[in-house]
């Protein structure tokens, strides 16, 4: 049965196995699988969940994961930034992409932003990553080439 729900520090060990089975598919073809183990293991350590989930407190931010038969299968994080909001994360297991799981993750993240009076947010997603740009192709962002970085484009979603 598939749930949604708020992130919680317990939940780090399998979120950080999530991050690395998605990341070692998402980016096979554009980082070595030693950087993202290393990334993995900086970016999604214990301390570095619970760290996440603090400032997330702290700002109003949004982590949700999905989970099937109470297995993490994907997860989302939003949280403000500068004047606007900014997608930081948005992945799932390679199993459950095109089951409709991102799009409920994003609605979630979406509806939350919008209590929040965002008028519109922003992702940088690598220029590289084919899986993640036709996916914010699809769900409304647009390419804002001015404010990409050297490897990584600059989408932006208005929202209703």
């Amino acid at each position: 049965m598939l749930t949604y729900e708020v992130l919680k520090e317990d939940d780090w060990k399998e979120l950080h196995d999530v991050a690395l089975t998605s990341w070692l598919y998402t980016y096979k073809n554009i980082y070595s699988a030693d950087f993202i183990r290393k990334f993995i293991e900086e970016n999604y350590s214990r301390e570095a969940i619970k760290n996440s989930l603090d400032w997330a407190k702290k700002n109003n931010g949004f982590n949700y994961v999905a989970k099937d038969d109470n297995k993490i299968v994907g997860y989302i994080t939003f949280g403000p930034f500068e004047k606007t909001w900014r997608l930081w994360r948005i992945y799932l297991l390679p199993d459950y992409i095109g089951k409709g799981i991102g799009n409920d993750l994003l609605g979630l993240g979406e509806k939350y932003i919008k209590e929040k009076k965002a008028r519109d947010y922003f992702i940088f997603v690598h220029k590289e990553n084919k899986l993640g740009k036709n996916f914010y192709k699809k769900k409304g962002f647009i390419h804002m080439p001015d404010k990409d970085k050297e490897d990584e484009f600059y989408m932006k979603k208005h929202l209703m």
